[in-house]
């Protein structure tokens, strides 16, 4: 399992664990293709109404989102959602 997947397996672990104690949540990992956008951040959550995009990376790759994928952080920021890019479950 790759750094970043570890990451998200832990995210995906504190998603369960809040839905199974029955917190207002829904989230999906889109996956990427031909007909999706690019730079779409790796989980989109919905948390008791709030749309929260999470791009995670691996550690100590913080700062390296790509030109796409910061286009869409800020997209998302203006439609009034939340984006955020983590690389450690600490900052989830």
């Amino acid at each position: 399992m790759t750094p970043e997947r570890k990451v998200k397996a832990a995210i995906t672990k504190v998603l369960k664990d809040m839905k199974g104690k029955g917190v207002p949540l829904w989230w999906c990992t889109p996956i990427g293709s031909p007909f999706g956008g690019s730079g779409v951040p790796d989980l989109l959550i919905c948390l008791q109404g709030r749309f929260i995009a999470v791009e995670v990376k691996a550690p100590g790759r913080l700062r390296e989102t790509t030109a796409l994928q910061r286009e869409q952080i800020s997209a998302i920021w203006a439609a009034r959602g939340e984006a955020w890019v983590i690389d450690d479950i600490s900052q989830f």
